[in-house]
């Protein structure tokens, strides 16, 4: 991948974690303190492509669902800041062990 593209994927995942911060600060009197804390860790997690951000991010998108699942928030805005939230995730999950490690673990496994 091009260093431009790069680029550009990081500009619009920095959208998104931009978008998902108006998104949440609008809806502030709706979120609990810890619920909105969650969100933004789950979005920083994801943005700096940390260990455990998908299961950051997985807190959220359950967070999320029992919201509206339980009627405290309406579908479409929830989904809404869903989307800004998996907005702020690498198109593909950033592995923090050397390639040649991965591949070679992947190896091991297969028939």
């Amino acid at each position: 991948m091009s260093l431009s593209c790069e680029a550009d994927l990081r500009s619009v995942r920095a959208r998104s974690h931009t978008l998902l911060r108006r998104l949440l600060a609008d809806r502030a009197a709706i979120l609990h303190r810890d619920e909105h804390r969650l969100l933004l860790d789950a979005a920083d997690a994801l943005l700096f492509d940390e260990l455990d951000a998908l299961a950051k991010q997985g807190s959220g998108q359950r967070l999320l669902a029992a919201r509206v699942d339980n009627d405290r928030w309406l579908p479409d805005p929830a989904a809404e800041v869903r989307a800004a939230l998996d907005g702020c995730a690498a198109a593909e999950p950033v592995l923090h062990a050397p390639r040649a490690e991965v591949r070679a673990r992947g190896k091991a496994g297969s028939p």
